[in-house]
């Protein structure tokens, strides 16, 4: 769940991203972090590396709350069979406050997953 060798921890969690300033099709959200996130896009988009974007990002696990609205730098754009990935740094935003709280969950999320496991007395299966 959580992507290696980065500043912030990256959790791979799906979602949709609605940037009208990028491209009126909403992208996909490929990951997250506290720090940014990477975007997919269906189309070759162009992207002003100067410009600071607002993103509208709901998340697939809860499409029933309203979306966090984030203010994101491009650090870099990558275009491939005719899609765009954006990886993208957060600056203050109106739901900066909900985003650290929502990574939080991951996290916490994340440590109670891996601590189950310690769970776990043998790793061969026994039949009675």
């Amino acid at each position: 769940m959580k992507t290696i060798k980065r500043n912030a921890d990256r959790y791979i969690i799906f979602g949709r991203a609605e940037a009208p300033d990028i491209c009126q099709i909403p992208g996909v959200l490929a990951d997250i972090s506290k720090a940014g996130c990477k975007l997919r896009f269906p189309l070759p988009v162009s992207i002003d590396m100067d410009y600071d974007y607002t993103v509208r990002i709901t998340f697939s696990e809860n499409t029933k709350t309203i979306p966090f609205v984030l203010i994101c730098h491009p650090q870099w754009v990558k275009e491939e069979n005719g899609s765009t990935e954006i990886g993208c740094t957060f600056l203050r935003s109106p739901d900066t406050a909900r985003l650290l709280e929502y990574v939080q969950k991951l996290k916490n999320e994340e440590d109670d997953y891996r601590n189950s496991e310690n769970f776990v007395i043998e790793d061969v299966c026994q039949f009675v």
